[in-house]
């Protein structure tokens, strides 16, 4: 009973005074950061002066001494805020930004009134583009007529001016660009090679120098094999990417305008539709047949299984209808 009517008064204090208490604990935060060495307005006071940003007529009983302690940290501190970020990433070059590795492909998809004379067209813009053909597709849309499909690679800084100009030859049903950032991957891999040069270089080093048997010999000759091959590789990934940089990949696709009698089959026929149907059929026969010859062979495992089934279902489900026959 004592604790009950204990904490019965506290609650009622509290329901009373809460108020009262709030008040006094938030002049209490004040008062301590008011006598705080981080908060309070000397302290902003003393980094504008420190930097000189103070007015001359600000009261003199909230300036410090610029060559106080607190003074000097306020100071650093505003330095370290207003100074450029020190870059720390392994390998960060800011002065190389500026050379990316930019690897820029397209794809475009023309409908022409004549496929033929749009594809001259194509070849001529090619070669004034500076560009060139590496795969060419074809295939019958109707009898005589052809759509195409060319793969070009076009130097990177006249993609946009190619396409601009193919665009004008016919209507234009569709269009993709996109673009890939291989900077990381190839100063990487240039660094490899740097530091796979100078294994190398070393390696060469300890072949000219006098070894005492055979086995050393033969144990850099094969480290140094590996280590060329593997240059070797890496130099030919470099050279393809600057290839695919140089040089852009657009895919352009050549349709003719529709018209009455296009069909997937231009060389469809009676005939052709008749024998089709027929050998159809006798595909289908001859796997049916099959599959029957196979039942057969196959006849020794399922056949007694079917007749152990057979049987289980007699003594299981046989007895009872023989009851209520005998009791008929």
């Amino acid at each position: 009973m004592g604790i009950k009517s204990g904490l019965k008064s506290i609650n009622h204090f509290i329901g009373q005074y809460a108020f009262v208490l709030l008040l006094v604990g938030a002049a209490v935060y004040y008062f301590l950061n008011q006598d705080g060495n981080i908060v309070g307005p000397r302290f902003s006071n003393e980094i504008a002066q420190s930097l000189s940003y103070g007015n001359e007529s600000m009261d003199a009983s909230l300036a410090y001494d610029s060559r106080s302690p607190m003074a000097s940290r306020a100071k650093s501190a505003v330095n370290d805020m207003i100074r450029p970020p020190v870059v720390r990433a392994q390998g960060f070059d800011p002065e190389a930004l500026s050379d990316r590795k930019i690897i820029k492909n397209g794809s475009l998809q023309l409908e022409v009134a004549d496929t033929e004379e749009s594809l001259a067209i194509v070849e001529a813009e090619i070669l004034n583009q500076d560009a060139y053909v590496t795969h060419q597709d074809s295939w019958e849309v109707r009898r005589g007529t052809l759509a195409y499909n060319l793969t070009i690679r076009v130097p990177a800084e006249n993609l946009e001016i190619l396409s601009e100009n193919l665009e004008k030859i016919g209507l234009k049903k569709s269009e993709n660009f996109s673009t890939a950032d291989i900077t990381a991957q190839y100063r990487d891999t240039a660094n490899r090679i740097q530091n796979l040069e100078s294994r190398r270089d070393r390696l060469r080093e300890l072949m000219e120098r006098d070894t005492e048997t055979i086995t050393d010999v033969l144990e850099i000759d094969r480290e140094l094999a590996n280590v060329q091959d593997e240059l070797d590789q890496l130099n030919t990934t470099q050279k393809n990417r600057d290839t695919d940089v140089a040089y852009s990949t657009l895919q352009l696709t050549l349709n003719p305008q529709p018209e009455i009698g296009d069909f997937s089959s231009p060389d469809w026929n009676l005939q052709a539709s008749w024998k089709t149907a027929v050998n159809d059929f006798i595909f289908d026969a001859r796997d049916v047949v099959d599959k029957l010859i196979r039942a057969f062979v196959y006849t020794p495992i399922w056949l007694p299984l079917l007749l152990i089934l057979w049987g289980v279902k007699r003594l299981i489900f046989g007895g009872p209808k023989k009851e209520k026959k005998a009791k008929k």
